[in-house]
């Protein structure tokens, strides 16, 4: 009797160590199943939708109003978009000045300077290009701030929003970036999230339907938006749920663009994934529409793991336009304005790093 208990309870526990056997297996198996199939949607996620270059020249000689075409500034011309095409670029991103398109505020734009515009986003889009286009002036007009007390009215912003849209919207290729890097003493987040709102308001009530560019106060820096801007950028709305957060990164030691040094590629990298990180907790896109580094092996090497970072978070990151292409930048220690008829090294990464590769 006692014997056939003892059979009884060893079969009892073989059992038991059976199932728990099963378990922990398929416990396992589940687990190799979902890391296996994260991995492979890494793989295979889709890359980024723009990449792309500045082609800078419109906005220069930004205190010369209206300033002389060709003297002053320039115009990207079709030989310039040709070339960045042929690397298989897929945006071009061009600055100009609000003075010069728009004379006076709630005038018409100047036939000329908008004509000489038109002309840019015609041929970008016969090559395919999508076209950024881009107020250039830091959160003014005729040096005064938009939307603070002391400046001009958020009525002033939403005018020239509401004549380019209504000029621009049969262009399903051309993006509206509303502001670059909008600064000034009185200009916070908070009265800038409302001049941002007035010029999405504006934009969507032409019928425009195109994808607008946000940028945060404060320089627009990623490094800083959760700090100085996430808490009043959320508050944007869009009927067509077509923005984008627009943000700026340079790598030199205070973020300013105007140093040759750059951080190595770790800290490039982070200088991106807490913006990265709060994009995601939110269901938000951003584009990096401002960039560079000069051409040497230690900030080359971190601009292509900034470019690899955001195709791996492409969900987040919609695309980049690096600073800066243009005839007059054949001299800038960022540029990637071929120089006697080669390369920069600045553009042999970014090529490098396309994706899919050209």
């Amino acid at each position: 009797m006692v014997s056939q208990s003892i059979v009884c309870l060893r079969q009892a526990k073989t059992t038991q160590n059976y199932n728990r056997f099963i378990v922990i297996t398929l416990i396992s198996l589940v687990l190799s199943l979902s890391l296996l199939f994260l991995l492979v949607a890494q793989a295979y996620a889709a890359p980024m939708k723009y990449q792309g270059v500045n082609i800078s020249g419109a906005e220069w000689a930004s205190h010369k109003i209206p300033g002389r075409f060709d003297y002053d500034y320039i115009f990207p011309i079709p030989t310039e978009i040709d070339y960045f095409a042929n690397k298989g670029m897929n945006i071009i991103r061009v600055p100009f000045l609000w003075e010069r398109m728009q004379p006076t505020a709630y005038g018409p734009l100047d036939a000329t300077y908008a004509g000489r515009y038109d002309a840019v986003v015609v041929k970008a889009t016969s090559r395919n290009l999508a076209v950024i286009v881009d107020i250039h002036n830091f959160g003014k007009y005729n040096g005064l701030l938009v939307g603070t007390s002391g400046g001009h009215p958020n009525a002033v912003f939403a005018d020239i929003w509401t004549k380019l849209a209504t000029r621009y919207k049969s262009y399903p290729n051309v993006i509206f970036g509303i502001m670059t890097e909008p600064v000034g003493k009185k200009l916070t987040a908070t009265t800038w999230l409302a001049s941002a709102q007035a010029a999405i308001n504006a934009i969507r009530a032409t019928g425009a339907t195109n994808m607008i560019l946000v940028p945060g106060a404060y320089w627009g820096s990623a490094n800083e938006f959760v700090e100085l801007n996430a808490s009043q950028m959320i508050k944007i709305t869009d009927p067509m749920n077509n923005v984008c957060y627009d943000v700026h990164q340079y790598l030199d030691y205070d973020g300013s663009g105007t140093h040759r040094d750059a951080l190595p590629p770790a800290d490039a990298v982070a200088t991106l994934s807490g913006f990265t990180n709060w994009l995601r907790a939110n269901n938000k896109r951003a584009m990096l529409t401002e960039f560079g580094v000069v051409a040497e092996s230690g900030p080359l090497a971190s601009l292509a793991a900034m470019i690899q970072y955001m195709h791996a978070n492409s969900a987040q990151w919609l695309g980049y336009t690096y600073w800066s292409a243009g005839p007059w930048w054949s001299d800038y220690m960022f540029g990637v304005e071929p120089r006697k008829g080669k390369d920069r090294p600045q553009l042999t990464t970014l090529v490098n790093n396309l994706t899919p590769s050209p």
